[in-house]
């Protein structure tokens, strides 16, 4: 076995002479320099007339990250994925390198048992030869790897192959010790245990198969599966998601014959019994359904986040070039409903109607059906004003006072107006008629022209809020000068989106941030001064300076 120098031993301060046993570098001698430790490796290595080893653990410089794993005992045991293996390797976030001892001849059966125990891997490499050589070969494929990939690791079962990836430089860990990885929030990874329902419908499934009901019936996965069920064995989501998968699809089989004859089962209901019959299914689609809205509600906040701070950073912008906000306004019949509950007066109305054509503004102007979609998945605040008036709200979407609902027809407010004096006396004008439209304050994210420039289409809009109005008035500042162009809010917050989950940027996105820093500090943010205080637009969002630094190291970093 080769001799090794290595600078990275724990006993050892300076360069070592090292030699492999176990799968482990043992230090031999301990130099001040490397060229001492050179000159020990070669004396050895002349003296026992072996190759030097070079360099323990030296990598292709520049090469991918990668780590080879086994299959058979390291990834899958008994057609079932074990999950402590995956879960560790995802978390390395390299690519997979599947070496394994299986001949290359079963590779259609063993890519369909990976894809159905759902393992993703970049590559698989199978043995050529007879399994009775596959530590030879898995050394021999490992050699050739480090030319292409830095191979920071190898997890295999088998000692005789950790030793073979050993004598390599390549660091090796047997599957059994591995610890358990944590996830994104630093808990362990979630597990979850079989109800009682479900041990014994497993049971029953086992009992079937050992009375000789169930030839044909079923793989290795789903027998593995009722024995896991039968000894409460805990299971990882995946595991969950794939039971639900399971029932999901072959629920159909209830409706076939003998499902529900206990004495001659058919297979179906074999199978689905050891999955844990009806008790598996109600306790899988909980479970499914839960981590489903979790994650729902986790992405919306992230969207609300970045939607808030996109609006945050385009009001300071809008300050910094001496701009007020674009936004406009538009007026349509409400057709108000009004219902008395008790003291509590509310009311439905639309602010706006799809496929409408407005009066000249000169051009006419329609809404598309779906105009409001974004704007109400994103949870911003809109308050219902009295003419537009912020200084007089009557109600809002955050305090729950008011929903807004985009149907068929266009945009359904429905609302409890305020016990206020204002609010009083528009329900009884709006009772008696006097008062018979709304309107909604709205910035343009998207729309499109006709080809005579005489008909505009808004096709998405970001909602500021609706008002109940007395005349249809259309200001609005359609005509300004766009100092803003190349800055959308939309395409602002995506980029911030993007900044938050992803690990990369667009061209594009990237670009955006940039120029956003640069209005920001006037392309000088190096020299802005820390600030403790919070600096005010006037009747618009706040914006802290120091957010806006540790924006641009942000994006440095993903620019890397």
């Amino acid at each position: 076995m080769p001799y090794y120098i290595s600078d990275k031993q724990d006993d050892c301060s300076g360069w070592a002479t090292v030699k492999v046993e176990k799968g482990m570098p043992k230090t031999l001698g301990c130099h001040t320099s490397k060229a001492g430790a050179i000159s020990q490796m070669v004396a050895l290595s002349l003296a026992e007339k072996i190759e030097p080893g070079g360099e323990y653990g030296k990598r292709k410089a520049g090469g991918k990250k990668a780590v080879i794993v086994d299959i058979d005992d390291t990834l899958i045991h008994a057609g079932r994925r074990i999950d402590k293996t995956y879960n560790y390797v995802e978390s390395l976030n390299v690519d997979v390198l599947l070496v394994t001892g299986r001949p290359e001849s079963t590779r259609d059966a063993t890519t369909k048992l990976l894809n159905y125990v759902d393992i993703s891997y970049n590559r698989l490499y199978m043995n050529p030869g007879s399994s009775a050589n596959s530590n030879s070969f898995k050394k021999a494929k490992a050699e050739e790897l480090l030319k292409t990939y830095d191979i920071v690791l190898a997890i295999e079962n088998n000692p005789d192959a950790r030793r073979g990836y050993a004598d390599l430089g390549i660091s090796t860990k047997d599957p059994a010790k591995l610890p358990m990885v944590e996830d994104s929030s630093n808990r362990a990874v979630a597990v979850y245990k079989p109800t009682q329902g479900m041990k014994v419908a497993a049971a029953r499934a086992l009992r079937w198969k050992e009375e000789g009901k169930a030839t044909g019936a079923g793989t290795p996965v789903g027998w593995g599966r009722a024995t896991d069920i039968v000894q409460g064995r805990s299971m990882s989501l995946s595991v969950v998601k794939r039971m639900y998968s399971f029932f999901s699809r072959h629920e159909v089989d209830k409706k076939g014959k003998d499902f529900h004859n206990t004495s001659n089962p058919s297979n179906g209901r074999i199978m689905w019994d050891a999955w844990g019959g009806d008790s598996g299914f109600t306790w899988s689609s909980g479970i499914v359904d839960r981590e489903s809205n979790k994650q729902r509600n986790l992405m919306s906040d992230v969207v609300a986040r970045a939607n808030n701070r996109a609006e945050k950073i385009m009001a300071t912008l809008r300050k910094i070039n001496g701009l007020k906000p674009i936004s406009e306004t538009r007026v349509s019949d409400a057709e108000f409903e009004i219902r008395a509950v008790g003291d509590k007066l509310t009311f439905t109305g639309y602010a706006a109607v799809f496929n409408s054509d407005s009066q000249p503004l000169p051009f006419i102007e329609r809404i598309a059906p779906g105009a409001f979609k974004r704007s109400l998945q994103s949870r911003n605040d809109v308050k219902l004003l009295w003419n537009h008036d912020s200084g007089e709200p009557l109600a809002s979407t955050r305090s729950g006072t008011m929903r807004l609902v985009e149907d068929s027809k266009g945009l359904r407010v429905e609302a409890e107006l305020a016990p206020t004096t204002r609010g009083k006396d528009l329900s009884i004008l709006m009772q008696r008629g006097d008062i018979d439209k709304m309107s909604f304050g709205f910035n343009v994210q998207s729309d499109s022209w006709s080809p005579d420039g005489n008909v505009r289409t808004l096709e998405s809009v970001r909602l500021l809020e609706v008002s109940i109005v007395t005349f249809p008035a259309y200001e609005s500042s359609v005509a300004q000068v766009r100092s803003l162009d190349d800055i959308d809010t939309e395409k602002l917050s995506d980029a911030l989106l993007a900044l938050e989950i992803s690990d990369s940027l667009t061209p594009d996105q990237a670009g955006l941030l940039e120029n956003v820093i640069k209005q920001m500090t006037k392309g000088e943010i190096g020299s802005v001064e820390p600030v403790e205080t919070v600096v005010q637009v006037e009747s618009e969002p706040e914006v802290n300076l120091l957010v806006l630094k540790q924006l641009k190291h942000e994006l440095e970093g993903k620019m890397l």
